[in-house]
């Protein structure tokens, strides 16, 4: 079975971090999304092949624990119409 994605925050860090699967979401469409994203917070997206991570450190007074669905969301929203360039 394929792990489509995984969301857990990394406290000792202060981040949440999003591991995402490569064939099913576009690292270019990652990227994409994680720069429209990138004034809103910290992100930090990194790739080895198996994976995908994006670590995203909140600033303000983000709660960190919703960061990462948040990701997700938009994420998504960016797949569903076609965004992600």
């Amino acid at each position: 079975m394929l792990k489509i994605s995984n969301v857990r925050t990394d406290a000792a860090r202060g981040e949440a971090v999003v591991t995402l699967n490569p064939h099913f979401y576009p690292l270019d469409v990652v990227e994409a999304t994680a720069a429209r994203l990138s004034s809103a917070c910290g992100i930090r997206v990194s790739e080895n092949g198996a994976a995908i991570e994006v670590a995203l450190k909140p600033t303000g007074n983000a709660p960190m624990d919703t960061l990462g669905y948040e990701f997700m969301n938009h994420l998504l929203a960016s797949i569903k119409n076609g965004t992600g360039d």
